[in-house]
């Protein structure tokens, strides 16, 4: 009789809903992987005790999670008119990096999760966030912390330096900030979760860069990892990551499957972000696949909950998929005011790839219109942000090639390509079709 593996083992234990009702029917009926099972949960719960390992501790370990707790109070206190977004330019003026009472343990790490939390409602913030706690850890003095606390810090605050650049679309930036962070994990001692975050986001970075294999194996390291620290979001987010390389390679029913599977881990816990997340997910497979009232059920979900958690880019991105079935269910005019909406919201938010694609989206709509003289108005507006925000890349190009152009569907199509491909691979150069498409 062959017997559950270590992962299943893992799933089980950190929550049972995680394996699939054969494998819970195999736990049921044979012994030896229950009695597994059961001790490795009893395992996961005494690390989770701390009156099961006190005389381990180091005394001097022990006051300084003291000293943490002080210096975390005192971010807080320092930090509270810098927690919402529109605090973005008075956090820049002031300039806190570079101010002594700024400048300790607890305030590089305040400054990590908030920019962890910002990256989705606004990543150009997060970005300061993070760039700000790189500048403290990196002053910090060596003798007045653990070097695993050091490092791990300086870690910390460089990984969510790259969760903001990957949210802006950045990708040779997030690429170098990442690998920057897996070198300082790479000084601790001891394996940590935060490595496990930056296998993450460096999966991230590689199915941006269209390395779905790549992408694929980093993604199950960064699972086996969180799944020996019973990290169960970071665990969903690597599945969430392998749903995404099924859908660009076009399997969207394995990819449905999977990502069914975290909505369904989402509502057992009842939580919100991943309802959201999942839902969103849901809802693009079932697009792709021409099931408009599926996708349309899902994503006005995604909308609604996005709206709630005040995930602003989220929303957009929402709505986004949303006016492409108001289009295809003949609601034309409405379909380009709202993608108009679109364009003008990402643009704000610094998500120029998006609104570059979305006015694509736009030009292939009004071509359909028989709209074409609208054309070149909506390509420039795009390209005039992209030039105004320094973003002087190959996309630029193809858009300004689009917007002096004969618009055809086959064109449009070409330069969305393109785009796509060159957020990914800044180095690629611009060239037309070879022939008229």
């Amino acid at each position: 009789m062959s017997h559950l593996d270590e992962r299943l083992l893992g799933l089980h234990a950190i929550n049972p809903a995680l394996i699939r009702p054969s494998a819970a029917a195999h736990l049921a009926a044979c012994d030896e992987c229950r009695l597994a099972a059961e001790a490795l949960r009893e395992f996961e719960d005494a690390l989770r005790e701390p009156e099961s390992w006190p005389a381990a501790v180091d005394p001097e370990l022990r006051a300084f999670a003291v000293r943490s707790e002080r210096e975390d109070a005192a971010a807080l206190a320092l930090l509270e008119e810098f927690r919402e977004p529109a605090a973005a330019a008075r956090f820049v003026w002031a300039d806190i990096a570079n101010r002594t009472e700024y400048q300790t343990g607890g305030v590089a790490r305040l400054l990590c999760k908030w920019a962890n939390g910002m990256c989705e409602r606004n990543p150009l913030y997060a970005l300061k966030l993070a760039e700000a706690a790189i500048a403290i850890a990196n002053a910090l003095p060596d003798a007045d912390y653990p070097r695993d606390t050091i490092h791990e810090l300086r870690g910390e605050a460089m990984k969510e330096q790259a969760n903001a650049l990957f949210f802006l679309g950045r990708l040779r930036d997030a690429l170098g900030a990442i690998t920057c962070a897996d070198a300082a994990y790479r000084k601790v001692k001891r394996e940590s979760l935060g490595l496990a975050s930056v296998t993450y986001i460096l999966g991230l970075v590689h199915y941006e860069q269209e390395d779905l294999s790549t992408a694929e194996e980093t993604a199950y390291r960064a699972a086996d990892i969180a799944l020996r620290f019973g990290a169960t979001d970071l665990y969903m987010s690597a599945k969430y990551l392998l749903g995404y390389v099924l859908f660009d390679r076009h399997e969207y029913a394995a990819a449905t499957e999977v990502f069914e599977g975290i909505l369904r881990y989402g509502n057992a816990r009842q939580n919100v972000s991943w309802i959201a997340r999942a839902s969103l997910a849901v809802g693009a497979c079932w697009l792709e696949t021409g099931r408009r009232w599926e996708a349309s059920r899902y994503l006005e979900e995604a909308l609604r909950l996005y709206t709630k958690l005040d995930l602003t880019t989220e929303v957009t991105r929402s709505q986004w998929l949303l006016a492409r079935i108001t289009f295809a269910d003949g609601n034309r005019q409405e379909a380009v005011n709202r993608l108009r909406r679109c364009i003008r919201e990402f643009t704000e938010f610094g998500v120029l790839t998006d609104a570059a694609l979305v006015a694509l989206d736009v030009a292939e709509y009004l071509d359909a219109m028989g709209r074409t003289r609208d054309i070149p108005k909506v390509l420039g507006n795009v390209v005039q942000r992209f030039v105004e925000a320094g973003k002087l890349t190959s996309a630029l190009a193809a858009l300004a090639y689009l917007k002096d152009a004969h618009v055809t569907p086959g064109l449009v199509a070409h330069v969305r390509r393109f785009i796509k491909r060159a957020d990914r691979q800044p180095e690629l150069l611009f060239a037309p079709p070879p022939e008229p498409v």
